[in-house]
C-alpha cells in the first residue's frame, strides 16, 4: 500500500483542492479525514462543496474507493477534489 506523504490539506476553506496535482491512478484507495481537523471535509468533482453531492467526512471518518476491477478505467487520484469547513483541515490518503 502506498500513501499521499503528508496527506492532502486545504490551505483555504473557501478553493477545493484535488488528491494529486498529477494524473495518479490507482486500483483502489481510502481517503481519512485527520483527527486535528476542526470541521467536515466534503469529497467529489471539481464542484464539491457542503451543498453539492459528494460525500462528507467528519474527523477521523474514511470512505473507501472500492477496487474497479469489473471496470477498465482505474481511479484518477486528480480527479478526486476535497474543502473543508475551515482552513487548513485535510485527508489521509491511502491507495493500491
Amino acid at each position: 500500500m502506498k500513501h499521499i506523504p503528508n496527506g492532502v490539506r486545504v490551505t483555504d476553506h473557501t478553493q477545493a483542492v484535488r488528491l494529486s496535482e498529477d494524473d495518479l491512478y490507482t486500483d483502489a484507495a481510502t481517503i481519512c479525514a485527520m483527527a486535528d481537523n476542526v470541521g467536515n471535509i466534503f469529497v467529489g468533482d471539481a464542484d464539491v462543496g457542503p451543498t453539492s453531492m459528494g460525500f462528507y467526512l467528519e474527523p477521523k471518518d474514511s470512505i473507501p474507493l472500492p477496487p474497479r476491477s469489473h471496470i477498465s478505467r482505474l481511479h484518477n487520484l486528480a480527479e478526486v477534489w476535497i474543502i473543508s469547513e475551515n482552513d487548513n483541515d485535510g485527508v489521509w490518503v491511502a491507495y493500491v
